[in-house]
């Protein structure tokens, strides 16, 4: 935690009293200092990131039937989900073209042939029996496109509670035409009640972990015949980052290296943000580590790059991009008006350079 003053005790004397009455004032809880991914593994001494499923008692012909009854009456369990992505994944393999490390954990060497299970470490329950199951029999998806549906539920998660109702349904209509083609094939798709009915999936560690390891994997070997899993996957990479994809979006827009666009930074609370989310020993920067996925793999309680633990560099950077008519900066929340008017005037020197 933030350091904090001790108590201070103060003496009133109240209205129609001739003597003191003492008053301890306490300092309001602050926030938490920012936690960066290189904690867990300093602390964890370089382990993967875990999850855990449940015991290993279903065969995969019974998933299939379990998985596919659940998606028809979109009432599927999160366990049965879990364990399907475990064992399909089993599956999935790409070969190493250079070692492959994030602070300090070893992925794979050279040439090995890895799983996306690989990435993180999947612990098997012994105690925990899956949920009971009974279905009628039915006529199972294939696997990919079982697969496919699972993972793009959590791309419908990521939207439902944003934008407008037509957004969202753009976003759920265009997942089920990608379901209904190569390599996913499904017969059927539809995610109309999956956002409601999934919802307590994005809150499940094993999930997102896994959601996490998959895109990881498919950012790693793009030319995987199933990395087009990845347009549910995505959001996953930098999920509560949202300082640092404004940041790189507003390079972009306003044609300018980082280095001078900092030069730029005339208010002392911007500055403070935009230091802070360049701490050294983080691998933002880099392509195949784990720090982009920070939040589904419980690296942070709170990720140091979102817009509530830098309001104001959000402030400064949207203020700039929206003058710039960025349409993300043009659609981004306002979140504070701390130090606007100095903000502002700073942007306004920046916009018309």
């Amino acid at each position: 935690m933030a350091s904090q003053a001790g108590p201070v005790t103060l003496f009133w004397i109240e209205s129609g009293h001739s003597t003191s009455r003492a008053v301890t004032l306490v300092q309001p809880a602050g926030v938490t200092d920012r936690e960066f991914p290189s904690n867990f593994f300093i602390k964890n001494k370089a382990v993967k990131p875990s999850v855990r499923v449940c015991k290993d008692t279903l065969s995969m012909g019974q998933l299939r039937q379990i998985v596919t009854a659940g998606i028809r009456t979109t009432n599927l369990k999160v366990e049965h989900a879990t364990m399907f992505l475990y064992k399909f994944g089993l599956n999935l393999r790409g070969k190493l073209q250079e070692d492959w490390t994030s602070y300090g954990v070893r992925i794979g060497s050279k040439y090995d042939e890895i799983t996306p299970w690989d990435i993180i470490d999947v612990q098997i329950s012994t105690t925990v029996d899956p949920p009971a199951a009974t279905t009628e029999p039915v006529t199972p998806m294939s696997d990919r496109a079982l697969f496919g549906y699972l993972v793009f539920v959590y791309r419908v998660l990521t939207v439902k509670d944003r934008g407008t109702v037509q957004y969202r349904n753009n976003v759920q209509g265009k997942l089920a035409a990608l379901l209904l083609t190569p390599p996913f094939s499904a017969p059927s798709a539809d995610f109309s009640g999956a956002g409601g009915s999934y919802s307590g999936w994005y809150l499940n560690h094993t999930y997102l972990g896994m959601v996490a390891a998959l895109d990881m994997f498919f950012h790693r070997f793009p030319m995987n015949e199933l990395a087009p899993a990845r347009t549910g996957t995505m959001p996953s990479r930098f999920r509560d980052c949202a300082v640092q994809t404004a940041l790189m979006q507003l390079m972009k827009t306003a044609g300018l290296s980082l280095e001078k666009l900092y030069l730029w930074i005339f208010v002392g609370v911007v500055a403070h943000d935009a230091v802070a989310i360049m701490k050294s020993g983080e691998e933002m920067h880099l392509a195949h580590s784990y720090a982009p996925y920070l939040s589904d793999l419980r690296l942070v309680q709170k990720s140091p790059y979102s817009a509530a633990s830098n309001c104001a560099l959000h402030t400064w950077l949207h203020t700039l991009g929206s003058l710039l008519l960025s349409e993300r900066s043009l659609n981004a929340r306002h979140i504070s008006d701390f130090q606007f008017d100095k903000i502002a005037q700073n942007v306004l020197l920046l916009a018309f350079a």
